[in-house]
């Protein structure tokens, strides 16, 4: 049997080598990374308007390096929040200090849904559930980009995991 996808190696936890990754990380709308900055960019606004005015600039360059600092840890936690779905599973990371992997084989997903608000529909991100069968707590990952195509990707491996690959008609 032929397999899709390029071989994964060992890179942690959840990938183990032999499977191969047929749709490579996927990181969560940049509507994530706007929302966590924007009460920080306010505040960080005021106090540099306060550092300004009342203390001649002094503190200016303390609130710039805060304000730094802050998209720092919002664009870490952006980007180390990844699915990545191989020929065997789906595999769920998350986390910057306190690293989370979750690891759904494809053989348990019983069904998955997309929801998306009015939003999400305008800029192209919404939610997934991911369904699955047994002892397995139901996955929900936000913020994720068209989430209807991968609904259907993961249906599609799902089918093939199962009924094996369509080798066309006899």
């Amino acid at each position: 049997m032929q397999r899709r996808g390029r071989p994964n190696l060992p890179r942690g936890q959840g990938e183990p080598a032999g499977e191969h990754i047929l749709i490579p990380l996927i990181h969560k709308h940049w509507i994530v990374i706007a929302k966590e900055l924007a009460i920080p960019v306010a505040v960080g606004i005021l106090l540099l308007f306060l550092a300004l005015v009342f203390t001649g600039g002094l503190m200016a360059g303390t609130v710039l390096v805060g304000m730094g600092l802050a998209a720092v840890w919002v664009w870490l936690r952006w980007a180390w929040a990844t699915v990545t779905v191989t020929d065997e599973r789906v595999i769920i990371k998350k986390g910057v200090m306190v690293r989370t992997t979750k690891v759904i084989p494809l053989d348990r997903v019983q069904d998955v849904s997309t929801r998306q608000n009015l939003l999400g529909q305008l800029l192209g991100y919404g939610s997934l559930e991911i369904d699955t069968a047994g002892s397995i707590e139901n996955e929900v990952i936000d913020y994720l980009p068209a989430p209807g195509q991968l609904r259907e990707q993961v249906f599609e491996l799902t089918g093939h995991f199962w009924l094996g690959p369509d080798l066309g008609e006899p």
